[in-house]
């Protein structure tokens, strides 16, 4: 287990130097001077204020600001940077204040164009903050479709003065007003929109800029592991005997879901991984205070543990790649599970644990090394019995 695990941390090392994706692309300059280059794709889902470029493959890495740029683009992405007008309330509902009417600021962004069109579409993203602006033939700057979220009398309420906007910008298409109702203050909802009605009949002059880049993606696995088992009875008062099971190899089987998130070029995702298992033991130990001389014990049961957790991907190629992974774990006991010590029996509990993982990825199969750590399956002040377990899991995916 340890040379594996050592073996795992030298990929991840050098998988962690490979990762860094230069791809071709341009930025153009204040004066309007495009430069070809290399520029690190990092799979922005924040709006940027600089970016990492080479002018060769053997160059040196350097910087570019916000000041000194007016464009650039590389793996599918394009930005362009304007002062606009901005108004930055959340689409956290913790953060929401009480006013309609919205604060606008004057600030130069980087700005995400989604569609190139009559019309061009462009989006800005910085955490909880969500805008999307539009831009037409006669404007300078891109305007702020505007909608914001507001609390009143402890009721979320909604400012849609984008699709008033919206209703506006495409009055030549003579829509129904229900058209403009059920567009959404999202990417996709309003990207759709964009490319369906800017189009001029006759020419092709809409451009999907999203197209190329990445994109989420869901995952069904099989799975099926094996681990080694440790469980000891522990106890706070003194003249209550500890107890220590010899430790066991346990499998178990069961399902993962897992869906890869749109950003950072797909190296983070979420993942849900129910499974079963069975464990049984049973021991003595010496007791000089019992007649009998000795303590029997036994443990038996049964569970469904559904590990909540996120992962990070490291590339190696386009076929393999490494990874780490957290959970959080949902444990709940199928039948009547026991832990027994002579005639006395101990009922168990459903407390939850954590887990940590790392493994490798080639195509379709997974190969992880799990550690399970500690989780008390009792629910007495007095005594506890301490569960834990590492082991290996493989998976198939099959969708």
């Amino acid at each position: 287990m340890k040379k594996l695990l050592t073996g795992l941390l030298l990929i991840t090392c050098v998988s962690l130097f490979a990762q860094i994706r230069f791809e071709p692309g341009y930025y153009i300059d204040n004066q309007g001077k495009k430069t070809d280059c290399l520029i690190k794709n990092v799979a922005w889902k924040n709006n940027p204020t600089t970016f990492e470029y080479k002018l060769t493959e053997t160059d040196t890495e350097k910087q570019q600001q916000i000041s000194q740029v007016s464009a650039f683009e590389a793996g599918g992405y394009k930005f362009e940077r304007y002062t606009v007008q901005m108004e930055r309330s959340s689409t956290d509902i913790k953060s929401l204040d009480n006013k309609a009417v919205p604060d606008f600021t004057t600030e130069t962004l980087f700005l995400k164009v989604l569609v190139e069109a009559k019309t061009t579409l462009y989006a800005y993203e910085d955490g909880y903050v969500r805008k999307f602006f539009y831009k037409t033939p006669t404007d300078n700057v891109p305007q702020l479709l505007l909608y914001k979220q507001y609390e009143e009398d402890q009721t979320v309420k909604e400012n849609r003065r984008y699709q008033y906007q919206l209703a506006f910008l495409f009055a030549d298409k003579k829509l129904p007003q229900s058209a403009f109702a059920e567009v959404k203050y999202n990417q996709t909802s309003l990207k759709d929109f964009f490319i369906k009605h800017s189009a001029v009949e006759g020419t092709a002059n809409v451009v999907d800029k999203t197209l190329n880049q990445n994109k989420g993606k869901f995952m069904l696995r099989v799975t099926a592991g094996a681990a080694i088992t440790s469980l000891k009875s522990e106890a706070s008062i003194a003249v209550i005997d500890n107890f220590e099971f010899d430790k066991k190899t346990i499998f178990n089987a069961g399902i993962e879901a897992e869906f890869i998130l749109p950003f950072n070029n797909n190296k983070w995702s979420v993942f849900i991984s129910p499974y079963f298992t069975s464990y049984k033991n049973d021991g003595t130990k010496v007791n000089t205070a019992s007649t009998a001389g000795q303590d029997k014990w036994s443990a038996d049961f049964k569970a469904v543990s559904v590990p909540l957790g996120a992962r990070y991907y490291m590339y190696l190629n386009q076929n393999s790649k490494v990874f780490l992974n957290a959970a959080y774990v949902i444990n709940t006991n199928v039948g009547k599970g026991k832990i027994q010590k002579n005639a006395s029996v101990f009922d168990l509990s459903n407390r939850m644990n954590w887990l940590a993982g790392a493994g490798y990825s080639y195509k379709r199969i997974n190969l992880e090394l799990r550690y399970s750590f500690n989780r008390d399956l009792f629910n007495y002040s007095a005594r506890s019995a301490i569960y834990n377990s590492y082991g290996v899991v493989v998976s198939y995916q099959v969708l």
